[in-house]
């Protein structure tokens, strides 16, 4: 991580800075790991409907492949298709 001056507001970070702390404490996945975005992703992936996805993901077989935040919901595709070989 490129050094950061402490002593700075958050209001004079650039996005590069902020890009490189979240990175850094593995807020942000890696840019490396293809992700589905949502539900309709998941449903599109597995050529199922969205109510399929849902139930699958409410039954917990794929939570090891699931990365929540807040509203959004990623699925990791690779993690995916090993927990559902």
């Amino acid at each position: 991580m490129n050094f950061i001056d402490l002593n700075k507001p958050i209001s004079e970070l650039t996005v590069k800075d902020l890009m490189n702390i979240l990175l850094h404490i593995n807020v942000l996945p890696d840019s490396s790991t293809e992700y589905l975005h949502g539900y309709n992703g998941l449903a599109n992936f597995l050529g199922c409907s969205l109510s399929s996805a849902k139930r699958l993901r409410a039954s917990g077989k794929i939570d090891e492949a699931t990365i929540k935040t807040g509203r959004i919901i990623l699925f990791d595709k690779s993690k995916l298709i090993e927990l559902l070989k």
